[in-house]
């Protein structure tokens, strides 16, 4: 898989059809990726894809499945908790690796000072 949500959200997988751009498949994507442990509750979900609705659990269930034609039962298993996951490939996703990279930094260079006191000893 080739995870971006660094842009424009995009993930592209073999054999399957991937998803991009400004869809709810998309927004789904970038919010599970962006989301600790890659999940959210249904509730969670809901809210950040249709904000001041009650109830929207049959468009949220047609995006899952959506999502998961779209990057594989692997990538996007199903959860019958009410929990919506993803499981990435390690990475895979630009924001993830980006992330990652901030981390060895920080530690690099200590913990007492942040990535922005790191770059003003580099200049």
């Amino acid at each position: 898989m080739k995870g971006r949500v660094l842009g424009l959200i995009s993930a592209e997988v073999p054999g399957h059809p991937g998803v991009s751009g400004a869809t709810k498949a998309a927004a789904l994507f970038g919010l599970l990726v962006t989301s600790p442990g890659f999940q959210c509750t249904k509730e969670e979900v809901a809210a950040c894809l249709w904000p001041g609705e009650e109830r929207p659990d049959d468009r949220l269930y047609r995006v899952v499945s959506d999502l998961r034609y779209r990057l594989g039962e692997e990538i996007v298993p199903r959860n019958p908790s009410g929990v919506c996951a993803i499981r990435p490939p390690e990475g895979s996703v630009d924001y993830v690796r980006f992330r990652e990279g901030v981390e060895r930094a920080e530690r690099l260079w200590g913990r007492e000072q942040g990535p922005g006191e790191c770059l003003d000893r580099l200049v």
